[in-house]
């Protein structure tokens, strides 16, 4: 099993008595793979070096809040696997036996944790009093889901202090499950891996580094990284770069997946997703379940696209001092990229002027150059070229239809050189931009007056604008004046 290849197996158990007698039977489904880890500290799954695109989830239901049902565990799932992501942290207690399912069965590799956080009071991990009931929790996770082969890895916990009552729950799973990497953030040397949360991109850097010239480092997780809240997430790709460059380094897990608003109405009766005091709740977290990827429904957030686009499984460049070759690069482990239609399209001015397909197959986790013979031989000088590629799925999937794009990427081929925006003595921004419009495209313009000098605030930007009614006249469609508007920052 792989979350590319989620191959899985009937298994039927018969229980017979001594006269041969069945008693009972069962059945489910069941997979295999192997988890180890290189010498060089890089976590393995079936042999292959593991970078996770992860995600942590916890249950939400914009309806029902903490209960789920079976279609809205599904949702997530299959939305999970249309954005490239490839594992997910079950944030900070086990989930529902039909999650692990769903996972087995779509493809996703699990960092199973068990319901144990003293975040207020980490000195609790210490305290003998507890001690059994933490182990409990550890123990009983792994008896509960150790047949789902989706769990790559048991987490002791959450946020819990460094105390040794961990070093007991880590000797329960051994006893019960020794297939399996264990992890806990709060203190590693009871971790098969180590492990962070928002470490930066230099202290993960340091990290990958330093264990290069280690022997048998361990694998490195973060467990929670680029914190989604608002408009975040700018950094992810550096930090990709660093975790495909250094062994050891195995990639993050976004905090986190979902929006946890809860679908209200207001005075008017218009929907709305509550939170943070809506309800007159006090005290509350204010917007801190409010940093999701998705929101509440499952509709986008800007940051879903950046995700999907660095988590994407092809991925192309530019190939230095060449016109018409590129490098097509596979961030798989185990497919090559035949289940995928691969594309290209010449762009002049964000018009299309050629296309073509891509035969080419590149194996998992290599690169290829490929040459595109589409490329015009007489670009414009004055004119923008870019080449976009797409890959998308050949056949449909579980999680989504034929023709799905699941990769992307526009590169530039030609920079066009124009002249600057010359501004006469005494004339506008606007003014000049109209003067520009009617000498370049022929097209009658005039400003008849300003019509709005506000100042708006967008989110934290504040930003000034005067907004100039204008019309426009074009013989070469009719002679009706038609209104058109010109927006002039006055500041930047």
């Amino acid at each position: 099993m792989s979350a590319e290849e989620p191959n899985l197996y009937d298994l039927v158990l018969t229980l017979k008595d001594n006269q041969g007698k069945m008693i009972d039977i069962r059945g489910g489904k069941v997979g295999f793979k192997e988890v180890s880890v290189r010498n060089d500290g890089a976590l393995l799954i079936n042999g292959k070096r593991m970078v996770f695109h992860g995600v942590n989830r916890h249950d939400f239901s914009y309806e029902n809040g903490r209960a789920v049902t079976r279609e809205e565990m599904e949702k997530d799932v299959i939305t999970m696997k249309r954005l490239n992501i490839n594992a997910v942290r079950t944030s900070h207690y086990p989930n529902d036996p039909y999650f692990y399912d769903l996972c087995d069965r779509y493809g996703l590799y699990v960092l199973a944790e068990a319901n144990v956080e003293c975040h207020a009071n980490t000195g609790l991990s210490g305290v003998e009093t507890f001690r059994a009931m933490m182990t409990e929790r550890s123990a009983n996770q792994v008896l509960w889901h150790r047949n789902h082969v989706c769990i790559f890895i048991w987490s002791l916990g959450n946020e819990s202090g460094r105390g040794n009552n961990f070093q007991t729950a880590r000797e329960a799973i051994r006893k019960l499950d020794t297939t399996r990497l264990i992890h806990y953030e709060g203190n590693s040397d009871y971790g098969d891996v180590s492990s962070t949360m928002y470490a930066g991109v230099e202290g993960i850097e340091n990290t990958g580094r330093s264990r290069l010239n280690q022997s048998n480092p361990k694998p490195h997780i973060q467990c929670e990284n680029s914190h989604s809240m608002g408009n975040s997430m700018g950094n992810v790709r550096e930090f990709f770069d660093l975790y495909e460059k250094y062994p050891c380094l195995t990639g993050e897990f976004i905090w986190d997946w979902k929006d946890q608003g809860l679908l209200t109405k207001n005075s008017s009766g218009k929907e709305y997703f509550a939170y943070g005091g809506d309800f007159g709740d006090n005290p509350n977290d204010g917007n801190f379940c409010i940093n999701g990827l998705v929101k509440p429904d499952w509709s986008f957030t800007d940051k879903v696209y950046n995700t999907k686009k660095i988590y994407q499984p092809l991925e192309f460049k530019s190939v230095k001092n060449s016109k018409n070759q590129f490098l097509m690069k596979s961030k798989l482990a185990f497919s090559d990229n035949s289940y995928l239609d691969v594309s290209y399209t010449i762009l002049e001015e964000g018009k299309e002027v050629s296309k073509g397909t891509i035969d080419n197959i590149v194996k998992a986790g290599d690169s290829i150059k490929i040459t595109i013979d589409g490329i015009p031989a007489d670009m414009k000088a004055d004119a923008e070229y870019f080449i976009r590629f797409s890959a998308k799925l050949k056949e449909a999937t579980l999680w989504a239809d034929a023709g799905y794009e699941v990769a992307s990427e526009q590169l530039p081929l030609n920079t066009a050189k124009r002249n600057l925006l010359k501004i006469e003595k005494g004339e506008s921004d606007a003014e000049a931009l109209v003067r520009e419009i009617k000498e370049e495209l022929g097209i009658k313009v005039k400003v008849e007056e300003m019509i709005d000098e506000n100042y708006h605030e967008y989110d934290s930007f504040n930003v000034n604008l005067k907004v100039y009614k204008c019309s426009y006249v074009s013989g070469e469609i009719n002679d009706t004046e038609q209104p058109a508007n010109i927006i002039e920052p006055i500041n930047e």
